[in-house]
């Protein structure tokens, strides 16, 4: 009983922790758990502050964050098929960020769902409302509401 307990507080701390942290820039690039290689300020286009960190050297295969005030757009690109180590790589940071976010589940109802072609309009995990969810012949992508 004792131990059931102590597993239903931990997911809901793990929920509210990562509701009450999304909003912090700081926190979601932490998350990643290593430095951009480059960060590109898109503001201009967007007409708000918005900047995408690219966690590659190649622009053809990586993990992408853009961040502005509303949502999250996370994204890994896996355009080079002699390149597969790289991919396998941007795919792992991906998962591990979205696993560190959203919680062990997100494996089952987000990563799991969008690999084998399915796309996710909305759902809430932990708290948190990912939409557009989806994997193409090139890139999976989704999007945190902040």
């Amino acid at each position: 009983m004792k131990k059931l307990l102590a597993v239903f507080l931990l997911c809901i701390s793990g929920v509210s922790h990562s509701a009450n942290n999304i909003k912090s820039d700081s926190y979601i690039l932490g998350l990643v758990g290593q430095k951009a290689v480059e960060v590109e300020d898109v503001s201009a286009s967007y007409n708000s502050a918005t900047k995408i960190y690219y966690y590659s050297k190649t622009s053809s295969t990586g993990l992408e964050l853009q961040l502005n005030k509303e949502t999250i757009e996370v994204a890994w690109l896996f355009l080079r098929r002699e390149k597969l180590e790289e991919n396998k790589k941007a795919e792992q940071m991906a998962i591990s960020f979205t696993e560190k976010l959203l919680g062990k589940q997100s494996m089952d109802l987000l990563i799991k769902p969008m690999k084998s072609g399915q796309s996710i309009q909305s759902i809430k995990i932990s708290g948190v409302t990912i939409t557009g969810a989806r994997c193409g012949s090139t890139q999976c992508v989704y999007s945190i509401v902040r």
